[in-house]
């Protein structure tokens, strides 16, 4: 019985460390390719030329992946434990979904509209859930963390869209003013 939670949490942990070494090779060849000075793009700047580099290595040629082959890795590092200092509420309004992130320290008055990373193709508030309960606590707010849709099932502009309306949602079903948000 032990076994199948040990092999579950090597197998994200494997995860997480082939991500910090993509992170790392990637690093290591912008890096070098700077030194010789033989960047990709001239006008590229060393963090952007990094992530270029890493979104290259990190795509197999030849494979063509569905975005949820491409998520995946994502999902699974971001489902290690971290401590639950938060109460989690997930709501539906409209055509959305999204979670309510509240902690010992968060004012009611106070609502942070929480988008989360990923550059609108990847990542969820689950992806992100260490990272809203420590700002919750930090800046003493609630978090309203959207799940909007992601790119390429749906194309730009629909993440800017479901943040407008979510935006709208906080102030016309919330009450709160723009200054509280």
């Amino acid at each position: 019985m032990l076994q199948e939670p040990v092999r579950r949490v090597a197998k994200e942990a494997n995860a997480y460390f082939a991500i910090n070494r993509l992170v790392a090779r990637a690093g290591y060849r912008t890096l070098a390719d700077r030194a010789r000075h033989t960047p990709r793009v001239a006008d590229w700047s060393l963090p952007y030329a990094g992530v270029v580099e890493m979104m290259t290595l990190g795509t197999p040629s030849g494979t063509i992946r569905s975005a949820d082959e491409i998520r995946a890795p994502l999902d699974r590092v971001t489902r290690l434990s971290y401590p639950t200092r938060a109460t989690r509420r997930r709501v539906q309004f409209l055509h959305l979904a999204g979670e309510w992130v509240e902690t010992s320290s968060s004012a009611p008055g106070r609502v942070i509209l929480y988008l989360h990373g990923g550059g609108y193709v990847c990542g969820s508030p689950a992806t992100h859930a260490a990272v809203t309960t420590r700002l919750a606590d930090t800046a003493g707010a609630r978090i309203f963390a959207l799940d909007y849709r992601l790119a390429p099932e749906h194309p730009y502009p629909a993440a800017v869209e479901d943040a407008w309306t979510a935006y709208w949602w906080l102030l016309t079903e919330h009450g709160l003013a723009p200054e509280q948000i």
